[in-house]
C-alpha cells in the first residue's frame, strides 16, 4: 500500500495519527530522488464546503446548500507559510495569539493539522477579512466567494497590529506649520530604487559614500548628511537564494537591507512643509507592540533584474530575522505561489497544480517576487 511520503511506504493508520506538518517532515526525511512530490494535494486552489442541514431545517428552503471558493491563491500561499512558521517555532502560537486571538490560532492549527483545507480558508475569510475585500453571490443554491485580487490586500493587511510601526519627526523651526509629526505604518512596503539610508551601520562602513552639506536655517548650524547610494546590479542571472547555509560572501550592496534601513533608521532631511525649508530629524522607526515573530516584506515594487541577491539574514529594528520563504506572482496567469523551507530543505507550493507540493533538489529561483517572509531569530 502506497502511503504518505516521497516514495516511502507507511500504513494509513500511522498516517492518521500524524498532523499534516509531521507528515510533511517525515516525507522529507524519507524521500527518494525518484519521487520528490508530496503524495496528495495540500491546500488546493479553491474549495467547496457542503452545508449539512439538521432535521429541523428540512422543512425550510435554504438560500444555498454549499459554499464555493474561487481564486484563493491570494491567501493560499500565506496560509501555508503561516502554518509552517507556527509549527516550526513552539513559542510563536502563543505570541501570535496576542495579535490574532487565541481562539483563531488554535482553530487555524487544528484545521490545518487535520487537512480541513476549505474550512481553514473560510476561517480566514470570515474572521479576518472585510466584506469589501472579496466578491460573493448566490448561484444555483451555492454561495460563491471570489478572492481574485492582490494577496497583500487579502492577507497582509489583515494581520491586525502584527507589523505596526511608528516613527516620529521633529522640525528645528519653531514656526513650522507641523513641527512634530508621527508616521504610522501597518505593513512593511520596501521601495525599490532607494537612495539608501543616511545612518551608519556596521555592515555599511565599507560602502562608497556621498556627503551632502545642509544648513539648518533655524540655527544656522552646518550639518553633514551621509547617504549610501543605491548600487545598481548589472546581471543577466536570476535571484538566487542559498539553501542549506547562509552565504559567507555578501555581494556589494545588499539592496534589501539598505532599503529596510532607509525605512527604519533615524535620519535628517529638509522639511517639506510649505514655507519651512529647515531641517527635520526623524527618529528610529520602531514596532508599536514589540518585534513580531515574523515579518512580511512587500516586494511588489521590485523587478527581478534589479535584484541579484536576497539576504538570508535581515537586521530589522535592532533584531535579527532569518529568511523563511517567499510568495511569487505569475503575471501571465495572475496567480500566486509560494516557496518555503523546513529543516533547511526548500519546498515549492502551488495550490493550482495537481501535484502542488514539491521538494526541491536545489534552492529556488525567486523570480517575480511578491513578498519575502522572515522569522525572528531566537535570542541567545
Amino acid at each position: 500500500m502506497q502511503g504518505p511520503g516521497f516514495g516511502n511506504t507507511l500504513s494509513l493508520s500511522l498516517f492518521r495519527m500524524k498532523t499534516l506538518f509531521q507528515e510533511i517532515k517525515a516525507s522529507i526525511k524519507n524521500n527518494v530522488d525518484q519521487e520528490r512530490s508530496f503524495w496528495r494535494p495540500v491546500l488546493p486552489w479553491g474549495g467547496v464546503f457542503t452545508i449539512k442541514a439538521g432535521r429541523k431545517a428540512i422543512s425550510c428552503m435554504p438560500l444555498y446548500v454549499e459554499i464555493t471558493l474561487k481564486n484563493t491563491c491570494t491567501i493560499d500561499g500565506f496560509l501555508m507559510l503561516l502554518y509552517v512558521i507556527l509549527r516550526e517555532n513552539n513559542t510563536f502560537p502563543r505570541e501570535l495569539s496576542h495579535y490574532l486571538g487565541r481562539e483563531f490560532v488554535d482553530c487555524f492549527l487544528h484545521l490545518m493539522d487535520t487537512c480541513s483545507f476549505t474550512s481553514v480558508k473560510l476561517l480566514w475569510i470570515w474572521d479576518k477579512m472585510e466584506k469589501r475585500q472579496y466578491k460573493s453571490g448566490i448561484h444555483k443554491a451555492s454561495l460563491e466567494i471570489d478572492l481574485f485580487g492582490n494577496e497583500h490586500e487579502n492577507f497582509t493587511r489583515n494581520l491586525e497590529r502584527l507589523m505596526a510601526t511608528i516613527q516620529e519627526s521633529y522640525c528645528s523651526n519653531s514656526q513650522c506649520p507641523i513641527r512634530l509629526q508621527e508616521s504610522n505604518m501597518e505593513t512593511i512596503l520596501i521601495n525599490s530604487g532607494s537612495q539608501g539610508c543616511c545612518c551608519v551601520s556596521a555592515n555599511q562602513e565599507g560602502e562608497s559614500r556621498m556627503a551632502e552639506t545642509l544648513v539648518d536655517r533655524a540655527s544656522g548650524e552646518m550639518m553633514i548628511m551621509i547617504r549610501f547610494p543605491c548600487v545598481k546590479v548589472e546581471s543577466d542571472f536570476s535571484v538566487f537564494v542559498h539553501n542549506y547555509s547562509p552565504p559567507h560572501d555578501i555581494p556589494h550592496g545588499d539592496l534589501i537591507q539598505m532599503a529596510v534601513d532607509e525605512l527604519f533608521c533615524s535620519r535628517i532631511e529638509v522639511c517639506e512643509q510649505k514655507g519651512c525649508g529647515c531641517l527635520r530629524e526623524f527618529s528610529q522607526r520602531v514596532f508599536c507592540y514589540g518585534p513580531p515573530p515574523f515579518v512580511i516584506l512587500n516586494m511588489e515594487q521590485w523587478k527581478s533584474e534589479d535584484l541579484a541577491y536576497v539576504p538570508y539574514y535581515l537586521d530589522l529594528s535592532d533584531h535579527k530575522y532569518l529568511l523563511e520563504g517567499a510568495t511569487l506572482f505569475n503575471k501571465e496567469e495572475h496567480h500566486y505561489s509560494a516557496a518555503f523551507q523546513i529543516d533547511g530543505y526548500w519546498m515549492h507550493y502551488d495550490g493550482l497544480r495537481n501535484v502542488n507540493l514539491i521538494l526541491l533538489n536545489k534552492p529556488p529561483e525567486l523570480l517575480l517576487l511578491s513578498s519575502l517572509v522572515y522569522v525572528r531569530a531566537a535570542e541567545k
